[in-house]
């Protein structure tokens, strides 16, 4: 649990914050390749591929501190049919990255 008090920076919050500046300065970066050409595609091609690794790496334990923090959440999702195209979406999604 974050603790007895948890305030506005607690380690489940800066997790989830850590987690969230990985997947959108990688969203970001994608949107450079796309955008632009030269240098500046290759720079952010090489910090996409970063970002995305990284976004995964902390990914990992952010599920499963959320999962511990809020252990009704997942078993709720799960009984919801249109999460498992959101969960086969964003697994498309990371192959699709992967292969480019």
């Amino acid at each position: 649990m974050p603790g007895p008090h948890p305030g506005v920076l607690d380690w489940y919050t800066v997790l989830v914050g850590v987690f969230t500046l990985c997947v959108l300065g990688a969203h970001g970066a994608l949107y450079l390749i796309l955008k632009t050409t030269g240098p500046v595609r290759d720079r952010a091609y090489r910090l996409a591929g970063l970002l995305w690794t990284a976004a995964i790496l902390v990914g990992i334990p952010t599920t499963i501190a959320t999962s511990r923090i809020r252990p009704s959440l997942y078993a709720s999702l799960i009984a919801q049919p249109w999460t498992w195209a959101l969960v086969f979406g964003i697994v498309g999604a990371l192959i699709g990255i992967s292969l480019r």
